[in-house]
Formats: C-alpha cells, structure tokens, sequence
C-alpha cells in the first residue's frame, strides 16, 4: 500500500468512525462523596488549610445540593461555620436548615442513606449550628424500618452508649433488622446473644443469627459461629462445623480464624498440656 492510501484510510477512520460514548455525569450522591474527601483534604492533612481542594469541595457542595442531596448543604455551611469558605451569598444557619428539610425530603421518598446522615446529624448536632435532638432520634429509632440505621444505633444501645433507649430495646431494633434479613443486623444479634456486649448471654440464641450472617458472607459471624462449635458455647462441640465456618472466614484473612486454624508450635503444645491438667484434675475429682 502507498503512503498516500494510508494516510487516506486513516483519514477516513479519525473522521468517519463513531464517536466515543459519553460518560455519563456524576449523581449528586457521588458529588457529595467527593466533596466530603476534598473537605478533608483541605483541612485535616495538612498543616494549614489547603485553599484548592476547599475551594473544589465548595463548588462539588453546591452543585450535589442543587442536585438535591441535604447533607451538601450541611457540609458546606460546616465549611463556613470554621472560617474556611465563605461562598456569596450563603448563611450557615439557613444552609442548615434548608439542608436537614431536603434530607426529610429525601427520607419521605424513601432514601435510607439521607435518613441515616439525618439521625447522626440530630444524636451528635452540628458544632454551633445544630442542637442535639435526643427526642426525636428516640422516636426515630423506635418507628424506623431502615435496618441500616437500626444495625448501627442498635448495636450502640446494645452497648449502653444510646441515652434513654435501654440496651434491650437496642436488641429489639437489631432483631427488627435482622427480620429484614439485614446481614449486620443478623450477626449483631448474634453477638449480642453470645454476651459480647453487655447483656446477659443466650448462646443457644445466638446460633441461627450467626449461621444466617456467615451464610451470607459476613466473615465476622463465621468466626464466632466456629469458636462456638469448637467451645460447645450454647451447643454440643462440632469438630467439623468449627473448622467450615473457621476456614470460611480465614478465606477472608480474618487473622483470628487464621490463627485458630494454624496455632503457633508453642501454642498448641500449651493447649495439649492444659488439656493433659484438665483429665487430670478430673480424674483426681473422680
């Protein structure tokens, strides 16, 4: 083929051939995200304020606020409210309030995620723009279907750290989550039965909740669900059951499973001695 030919059929291909599809522009939620990390890259790693990525976050802010998400108006008048940003035009106080009625918005049209950052936003309040709202979270938590929220303020009350929802009110929220098949849920009850937290525990509770989180995936229940079996907690001891849920969550790298599975020499010699002590002290009791 002559040169001219090629460049000719590489003509043709630059200005015949189909063009590139578009990508398709962010979501406000993503907006949102990445105006989140440019906020804190700009004010909390480095040692003075990182005027370049304030000035991204303002402009993602506005734009995911405009797009509808709340919580971008609240991170924005946060900017504000600590002397980093200073957008024409803005009021903290009004950015806040418009924003926690968007995210009631968001709530009533189903938006578990925006119900989510508007609880965290009422239990902990906003520095100097937004008053705790211990009443309001109560009857929240108590009434929500979300089993996101229900997992994460369950497993707070669980652990007494809710003011005035007592820990087994928590344990009722973690179980309404857990109805929904929620895994978190599942496997906080779960943990919960087994006495990781501070209620009495129920071990022989604890199992199905576990079996169901490990089932799914979740490589926490599996390990607790294996120690149970191999300690005979709440059950009978189930040597093969153990080492299944075991190495299902050290298929994950969970370093405990992996221990428990490949104990160190010194380790293991110390069990078998206990173990030796044990019939012994037994023997002696006979």
């Amino acid at each position: 083929m002559k040169m001219r030919h090629f460049v000719f059929f590489c003509l043709f291909g630059i200005l015949f051939s189909p063009p590139a599809p578009a990508m398709p522009p962010p979501d406000a939620f993503t907006m949102l995200k990445e105006a989140d990390l440019l906020s804190k890259r700009g004010v909390e790693y480095a040692p003075k304020p990182d005027e370049d990525s304030i000035k991204q976050a303002v402009s993602f802010y506005q734009k995911a606020y405009i797009m509808g998400e709340g919580d971008a108006a609240i991170g924005l008048a946060e900017l504000i409210q600590k002397g980093w940003a200073a957008p024409e035009g803005s009021d903290r106080q009004i950015l806040v309030k418009n924003g926690m009625q968007q995210l009631q918005k968001q709530m009533a049209a189903g938006n578990s995620n925006a119900e989510t950052i508007y609880i965290t936003h009422k239990i902990h309040g906003i520095d100097g723009l937004l008053k705790p709202d211990p009443d309001e979270v109560i009857h929240t938590l108590k009434n929500t279907d979300n089993a996101g929220l229900l997992a994460i303020y369950g497993k707070q009350a669980v652990l007494g750290g809710l003011q005035a929802i007592l820990p087994k009110e928590g344990l009722e929220m973690l179980l309404k989550g857990a109805a929904q098949n929620h895994t978190r849920s599942q496997r906080e009850v779960g943990l919960t039965y087994l006495g990781a937290y501070i209620l009495p525990p129920e071990p022989e509770k604890a199992i199905p909740f576990l079996a169901k989180a490990a089932d799914a995936g979740d490589e926490v229940a599996a390990f607790h669900l294996g120690m149970v079996y191999k300690a005979g907690f709440g059950t009978e001891k189930d040597a093969a059951k153990a080492q299944h849920y075991l190495q299902r969550a050290a298929e994950t790298q969970h370093e405990a499973a992996n221990f428990w599975l490949n104990p160190p020499p010194a380790f293991a010699r110390a069990q078998r001695l206990l173990v030796e002590k044990g019939k012994i002290a037994q023997a002696a009791d006979d």
